[in-house]
Formats: structure tokens, C-alpha cells, sequence
């Protein structure tokens, strides 16, 4: 647990030359080693000569640290499933509800920092996280993760080239407008081909004429009570929100969405969610899938990953069959 407030500059001294910076924050701030790491990995501490130092950043005479902490420690970092691993990337399941990349000071650890310990220690050797794509903070699913920064290089020019197949599921709600479209995405898959725009005070993408091109394919899968249906949708671009916008575009918010206009509304049977809950707060989307050609080799990394029973407990569990053939026609889309 972090101190509840710190604030203290130091001059390094030559006694100190050459030790890591972790160790001396530990030292100078009289708190743990994974305390000290916790407040850089938070941002809560500045080295004068870098924009970005991390624990192992050597120090040396004459450096001036500031470590600062005015908030409560960070919540306890959930455990993250790695389902591939090799030196130069990571397939994970991220759970809703943690960032991919650091937030606010304070506001908890991302995926990213969690990742970069928990393997480091699972495995041995370093590993250094970098994000090549995200999931945004509600939502849950299949992601992968570069080591370092020459891997996340060569990950992107995979996602820029699209060849990366990205599926997601999602619990939609069926509105008057959306009604026909759901119609139409049964038996077959229905391209939805709306330009984006990113809305930066509202933290919202909308749809424009002045947009970037973007572009999902959607296909039902099983209808949810009355209201209710689940849908696989695959991202041929890969715009910030652009499965709930597409969605919501047409008339099928994702289910619990708030920003894009859906409410609560039906619960599906089995289900109590309690309002401020860390439940209560997920949307009901999810990244299944995921394949792409290895940066390094000429094998092809695929994961599938249907949601857990826990959020979508009867609803994907009786048709896990139909959603998997589903996604796996969608990834086939080119």
C-alpha cells in the first residue's frame, strides 16, 4: 500500500551514483521496493534528466528526484491470463475495468504495468509491455501486447496493413430504429461503412462526413429475450470506440453503454447487478478473437476467447456453439 502523501526533492549524491531508481526511492522515501516501483510506474516520481524514467533508470550524481503522492494507494492489480508468450509479444485476456495504459496518478494500475511484472516474475528476464491496440476501460476480451518497443513496431505495421482479424461479441439492445438491421444481419453479415470523427471534450467518437474510414461487419447470432440480442461484429479498421459507435449508429447500442445511449433496460435472467458496483460499470462487448501473422516467424498467432460465464451467464453460455461459428465465419471476412 502507498503512503497517503509524500513530497520530497532530492539532489542524488555521489554516494548514490549508479543505483537504480527504484532502490532509491525506496531509500529516500523509507518505503518498501515495491512501493517505489508502484510510485513509478503511477508517475509519482521525476528524474530531472528524463521524461520517462522507469525502476531500472540508473542515476547519477547530481540528479534531482521529486516524488510526490497526494492519494491513496493504487487498488490491487487483478491477475491478468497470458494464453501465448514468447520474447517478442503477449496474448492476454484483459478484464473490464482496468486501463490498458496509465491513467490519472492515483487512479490505479493499467494492464500494462501488471503485465510487465507478473511476467517478468512468472517467466524470469524482463519484460517490457508496450501497447500496439486497446480495449477501452469497460470491456473485456482477447489483446496482444509487444515487448518492447522494436516488437510494438513491427505489431503495428501488421495492424496498419490490416492483417490483423479482430472479433468482437456484444449484448445489443434492439430498438424501433435498429429493429431492420438486426433483420437483415441474420444468415448473413452486414457491413456497417460509417467515417468517424474523435470528439476529445466529450471523449466520444461520432459519425461524419469528415471522419476517418471506418469500417465493421456484423452478424446475429441469437436473440436475448425481447429486447435483447447477441451479435459478433469484426473491425476490418480499428478506430478509438468504434464498436459502440457502429453499433449504436445503427440502432443497437451495446448494452449498458451509457455514452452511447443505452440504458439498462432489460436484465437478463439470472442477473443482479448492483448500481456502483465494478460490475454494474462493464458494457456488454467483448473482444473474442484475435489473429495475426508473428512480427518474427511465419506462423500465425490465433486466439479465440468466448466471455465468461460470470457477466454473461445465460446468455452466451447457451449458444457458445452458434457465437464460436460465428466469429469464426466473421474472421474469414476479408
Amino acid at each position: 500500500m502507498l503512503e497517503p502523501r509524500l513530497d520530497l526533492s532530492v539532489t542524488i549524491p555521489e554516494s548514490m551514483a549508479g543505483a537504480r531508481l527504484d532502490d532509491a526511492v525506496a531509500s529516500l522515501a523509507d518505503v518498501s521496493r515495491d512501493t517505489a516501483r508502484s510510485l513509478i510506474r503511477l508517475r509519482g516520481v521525476r528524474v530531472s534528466r528524463t521524461r520517462t524514467p522507469d525502476a531500472g533508470t540508473v542515476l547519477a550524481a547530481g540528479d534531482r528526484i521529486r516524488i510526490r503522492w497526494k492519494g491513496e494507494g493504487p487498488a490491487e492489480a487483478p491477475a491478468v491470463r497470458v494464453v501465448h508468450r514468447d520474447e517478442h509479444l503477449a496474448v492476454v485476456v484483459k478484464p473490464a475495468g482496468i486501463p490498458v495504459t496509465p491513467a490519472r496518478l492515483g487512479s490505479g494500475p493499467c494492464l500494462l504495468d501488471v503485465l510487465s511484472e507478473q511476467i517478468s516474475k512468472d517467466r524470469g528476464g524482463a519484460f517490457h509491455a508496450t501497447a500496439v491496440h486497446r480495449l477501452d476501460l469497460p470491456v473485456s476480451g482477447v489483446m496482444v501486447v509487444a515487448n518492447g518497443a522494436r516488437a510494438a513496431a513491427r505489431l503495428t505495421e501488421r495492424f496498419q496493413a490490416h492483417d490483423v482479424a479482430k472479433v468482437y461479441v456484444a449484448l445489443v439492445m434492439r430498438t424501433p430504429a435498429g429493429a431492420a438491421f438486426l433483420d437483415r444481419c441474420r444468415g448473413q453479415a452486414v457491413a456497417v461503412d460509417a467515417p468517424l470523427a474523435w470528439i476529445g471534450g466529450s471523449q466520444k467518437a461520432v459519425p461524419g462526413p469528415g471522419g476517418k474510414p471506418s469500417l465493421s461487419v456484423v452478424r446475429w447470432v441469437a436473440d436475448v429475450g425481447a429486447d435483447l440480442a447477441l451479435v459478433a461484429l469484426r473491425l476490418v479498421t480499428g478506430r478509438t470506440h468504434q464498436a459502440r459507435c457502429h453499433l449504436a449508429g445503427v440502432g443497437v447500442p451495446v448494452w449498458r453503454d451509457r455514452k452511447y445511449g443505452a440504458g439498462v433496460g432489460h436484465v437478463p435472467r439470472g442477473r443482479t447487478l448492483v448500481e456502483g458496483s465494478d460490475e454494474a460499470e462493464r458494457i456488454a462487448l467483448h473482444a473474442a478473437y484475435l489473429r495475426f501473422p508473428h512480427p518474427w516467424s511465419s506462423g500465425v498467432v490465433e486466439h479465440l476467447e468466448l466471455p465468461e460465464a460470470d457477466f454473461w451467464s445465460g446468455i452466451a453460455g447457451a449458444c457458445d456453439r452458434g457465437l464460436a461459428d460465428a466469429v469464426h465465419e466473421l474472421a474469414g471476412e476479408r
